[in-house]
């Protein structure tokens, strides 16, 4: 009996930690969650998780929209990673192209370029913005879409391109690898009445 009651203890917390599982790059992650994950300047960042104790949440959020007769995903999603002594990066906003995809091929918005913010520490402003210093820097980016399932969840696979003016003259080039992503209908971060002027002012707000 004491065996039977260990191996159904372990099976249970298996099961409670695959439930909760927001590792957009585990095995078993958690479907239901809606996951986004890449490396930058060889740093791994995955969207950041709010919660506590049985309730969790990821900070991603999404809707397919129509931008002049076409299908387009459009993400938001705050980002946990990174150094904060360092430049690093804290929000993304993705669209990419889903009218009439084929798995394994990819593709290229060429409407409007997703943005990455990037943040310096505090009180540092290396970024040029419009002519001025500034702590933070939202950069728009070329992103290159492979999708690997649709339907219930929607995943894929993405890199995307950019760079940054900085003060001292230099031009940073950013480029985002070994991107990975899980959107899902559940768990509260499919935004139905999401339009691109929502996301476009999303992006603007922060």
């Amino acid at each position: 009996m004491l065996v039977l009651n260990a191996a159904f203890m372990l099976i249970s917390c298996e099961k409670i930690s695959q439930y909760y599982n927001t590792d957009p790059y585990s095995d078993s992650k958690n479907l239901d969650y809606s996951l986004v994950g890449f490396h930058w300047d060889d740093i791994e960042y995955v969207q950041s998780v709010q919660g506590y104790l049985l309730q969790k949440n990821t900070d991603v959020f999404w809707n397919i929209c129509s931008i002049d007769d076409e299908e387009y995903i459009l993400i938001s999603a705050l980002l946990g990673g990174g150094d904060l002594s360092k430049i690093y990066a804290d929000r993304v906003w993705f669209i990419f192209p889903y009218q009439d995809v084929i798995i394994g091929k990819e593709y290229t918005a060429n409407i409007y370029p997703s943005v990455m913010r990037v943040s310096a520490p505090f009180e540092t402003y290396p970024f040029l913005v419009d002519g001025e210093a500034r702590n933070k820097c939202n950069v728009p980016l070329a992103a290159t879409v492979k999708y690997s399932r649709k339907g219930k969840y929607i995943q894929g696979s993405f890199t995307a391109k950019g760079a940054m003016e900085m003060v001292d003259g230099s031009i940073k080039d950013i480029i985002l690898e070994d991107g990975t992503f899980n959107l899902s209908y559940s768990l509260g971060n499919y935004i139905k009445t999401w339009s691109i002027e929502k996301w476009l002012s999303d992006i603007h707000w922060y």
